[in-house]
């Protein structure tokens, strides 16, 4: 190639046969561009069907490698939950082994004592042997047996010791507790007769309430009995007791001694004055019926109105009933 350009130049002159040279230079590096090009054709199809290949093979990120990556993490994880309760376990006995170090003497020794006796009886030992050469076999019971594959339906567990922990001597806990169960049954007696006082106490507030009203409208009632009597030219009550008798005293002519007699209002004489206070509840509602019944069917008169009316039937229509609690409106004197 480097002969042909000096050729090139050994012709300034233009002349046909450098001319040739030159255009056969030409073609050559023409032919060589073509080759070129094919090569590179060829080099891209290659890459194609390389990449299309590449293609075909599953890349470690695709859902192939992740669902072959779970099927096998089960087993993964499970050896590592073992192993990692493993390590838990042994910390945790750790620890607790390092409390129990930090623990005063007594207690260290409660805990072993307590940890011993859950612990079974070891096979390997003399006293399991020596029961075993009896016929004792793991699980039986105590009591007889039917065959020897009864196991038995006793207690199959040794007794609970029960270790005293305080200095106090023996039979003091017992007596102590019978002495509590005495106080306590004292107690549930005692509360069982407040009980039982309460109720008194309320039966005889309120039968010492009734007792208060009932003496109070009696004495209204004589008073009223009285008047209404009185309008009516009467000289005497229909019932001894429905009016007030006042004591007085009197001298007797052939005695010359005094005397205490009652008298009514009017001059006449009645009947002791009574007594309320020596008077039972059933005696005194028998009275209050008996006088309120006489003024309501004489005089169509009602204690609580406060008021006659002209006739039965406007007593019944207006007064709301014949006793005081029937009229909340009502007011003492």
């Amino acid at each position: 190639m480097a002969k042909r350009v000096n050729d090139i130049r050994l012709h300034p002159s233009g002349s046909n046969e450098g001319r040739e040279d030159f255009i056969g230079f030409r073609n050559c590096f023409a032919d060589d561009d073509d080759d070129d090009d094919d090569d590179e054709g060829i080099n891209k199809k290659q890459k194609v069907e390389e990449e299309k290949e590449d293609s075909d093979v599953d890349d470690y990120l695709s859902e192939a490698f992740v669902v072959q990556a779970e099927s096998v993490r089960p087993g993964m994880s499970s050896s590592r939950n073992y192993r990692r309760e493993i390590i838990n376990n042994q910390k945790r006995e750790k620890n607790e082994s390092e409390h129990v170090k930090q623990m005063p003497k007594h207690e260290r020794e409660k805990v072993k004592l307590e940890e011993g006796l859950q612990k079974p009886l070891d096979p390997s030992s003399k006293g399991f042997s020596l029961m075993a050469r009896m016929g004792y076999k793991p699980g039986m019971s105590l009591g007889k047996k039917k065959d020897e594959n009864d196991m038995g339906s006793g207690i199959k567990e040794p007794v609970p010791l029960l270790l005293k922990q305080n200095r106090e001597g023996l039979g003091i806990m017992a007596e102590r507790k019978a002495r509590f169960q005495k106080e306590i049954e004292k107690m549930r007696s005692a509360s069982k007769n407040i009980g039982e006082s309460i109720e008194d106490y309320r039966k005889r507030k309120h039968e010492g309430y009734l007792s208060r009203n009932w003496i109070k409208d009696l004495k209204k009632f004589q008073t009223v009995c009285q008047n209404l009597d009185a309008q009516r030219d009467l000289s005497s009550p229909l019932v001894p007791w429905f009016w007030k008798s006042f004591p007085k005293e009197v001298k007797n002519e052939e005695s010359y001694e005094s005397e205490i007699k009652y008298f009514y209002r009017n001059g006449k004489e009645g009947p002791p004055t009574l007594e309320y206070e020596l008077l039972s509840l059933d005696e005194m509602k028998t009275m209050y019926d008996e006088i309120n019944e006489y003024l309501r069917q004489t005089y169509f008169y009602c204690m609580w109105c406060c008021m006659a009316y002209e006739e039965e039937e406007l007593l019944k229509s207006h007064c709301p009933g014949t006793e005081r609690e029937a009229h909340p409106d009502y007011e003492d004197d």
